[in-house]
């Protein structure tokens, strides 16, 4: 079995047990030790994990162990899954309504979840963290808290297509989510929404539900988040 050398402590892993990446290795140990995570954040670098299972294990897995930059990890999120006919379903949408289990890890935190479990709660906070590690700007920041807006509108994971396909055509605003009890689900989800970014980065936001109109601040810059 192939080993990989910590740069950092010296031992011998397995693959799984190690971050590669950026001509980089080190173990599960020395990625949660503040000094190391200093060092990558100066290189703007993170130890990164993002899986879900969707279907008979179609979630791209480039990133899975890896050291990576804050603008691959967005790239990432963004970028489409291939599992619609219909281009465009980002991979940040499967993390949040997939109906099987999954795993994210930044560095020395780890969110995992059981089977029904997902939520864009968690990758809202997932990508708060990463900021936190200067690994995203403010503005792909924003970006990516519209992309859990639109997700969130959308619902599970099978209606994906459904509304890409409204989307196509220009008429993503007819878009009505399936679920039941949508409002009261609406409702809670922005307040945990607003409740996480005010609490965790600093940033603060207003909204009158349920049709929210959030608009971020932090320092001067301004960003206007819409639900309608």
């Amino acid at each position: 079995m192939e080993t990989y050398k910590c740069i950092e402590c010296g031992k011998e892993f397995s693959r799984r047990e190690v971050f590669t990446g950026h001509d980089l290795i080190l173990c599960c140990e020395c990625i949660r030790e503040t000094t190391v995570k200093n060092q990558l954040m100066k290189k703007g670098l993170i130890a990164a994990t993002v899986y879900c299972k969707i279907y008979a294990e179609n979630f791209p897995t480039t990133i899975d162990g890896n050291i990576i930059s804050g603008q691959e990890l967005y790239d990432f999120l963004i970028d489409s899954c291939g599992c619609t006919e219909m281009e465009g379903d980002l991979n940040i949408w499967y993390i949040g309504s997939n109906e099987k289990h999954g795993c994210l890890m930044l560095n020395d935190r780890i969110w995992e979840w059981g089977w029904g479990d997902s939520s864009f709660i968690t990758v809202l906070e997932f990508i708060q963290y990463a900021y936190e590690f200067e690994a995203l700007t403010f503005d792909q920041l924003n970006d990516l808290i519209e992309k859990i807006i639109e997700g969130h509108k959308i619902g599970g994971m099978y209606h994906i297509d459904s509304y890409l396909e409204l989307k196509s055509d220009g008429r993503e605003r007819d878009w009505v989510n399936p679920e039941r009890n949508w409002k009261q689900i609406s409702k809670k989800f922005f307040s945990n929404v607003l409740t996480s970014i005010n609490q965790k980065i600093g940033t603060v936001m207003t909204s009158s539900l349920p049709n929210a109109k959030c608009v971020a601040i932090m320092g001067s810059k301004k960003k206007e988040i819409k639900d309608e």
